[in-house]
C-alpha cells in the first residue's frame, strides 16, 4: 500500500496492527519498574501528577499517578494537568531514535508541550534516561518494536495499572 505525498513522490504505509494500550502498559511499566534504576524517584516525582499524551492523528492518553498506579484513560477528564504533550507517531519513533532531540522538535512544532518549567526538564530527563535504557533492554527493544508496528487502542473508561515495585 502507498500513500501519495505533498510533493508528488508515495512512501509505502505498513498497514498497523490494533494494540490495545492497557496490557501493553501493563507490560512497559513492569519492564521498567525492574529495569531503570531511577524507577523509584520517577516514580515519586510522578506521584500526585497528571499527564496528558496527545498521539496525533492517532489516539490520546491521559495518565494520572499515585505511589502505587497509574490510570489510564483513553479521554481527557483534567481540566488542568501537570504536564501534555502532542507529537506524530513518526516524530515520536524519531525522538526515541535519536535522530532528533526533544529541544529541537519542540522549536520546530513538531512536539507541542506543557507544564511547569521544573517539570518538563524533569519529563525530559527521564524520557532521555528510558531511551538510553533502550539501548541495552532487549525487553525494552521488543516493546518499542511491538508499539512502532501497531496502532494503540485505548479503553473508554479509566483502568488502574499497578506501580508498586
Amino acid at each position: 500500500m502507498s500513500k501519495l505525498l505533498k510533493s508528488g513522490r508515495s512512501r509505502k504505509v505498513r498497514p498497523r496492527s490494533k494494540l490495545s494500550a492497557i496490557p501493553f502498559i501493563e507490560k512497559l511499566a513492569r519492564t521498567l519498574l525492574e529495569e531503570y534504576r531511577a524507577s523509584k524517584p520517577a516514580i515519586k516525582w510522578l506521584s500526585g501528577k497528571t499527564i496528558q499524551c496527545r498521539l496525533l492523528r492517532e489516539s490520546s492518553v491521559e495518565l494520572a499517578f499515585n505511589t502505587t498506579s497509574v490510570v489510564v484513560r483513553g479521554n481527557f477528564t483534567d481540566q488542568a494537568p501537570h504536564l501534555s504533550f502532542a507529537i506524530t507517531r513518526i516524530m515520536l519513533e524519531k525522538l526515541i531514535d535519536r535522530k532528533i532531540i526533544p529541544s529541537d522538535a519542540v522549536f520546530n512544532g513538531q512536539l507541542r508541550v506543557a507544564g511547569n518549567a521544573d517539570d518538563l526538564v524533569t519529563a525530559n530527563k527521564i524520557f532521555d534516561e528510558v531511551v538510553d535504557l533502550l539501548q541495552h533492554s532487549s525487553r525494552l527493544k521488543a516493546a518499542y518494536h511491538e508499539f512502532k508496528n501497531a496502532r494503540l487502542t485505548l479503553p473508554s473508561r479509566g483502568v488502574s495499572v499497578s506501580i508498586k515495585n
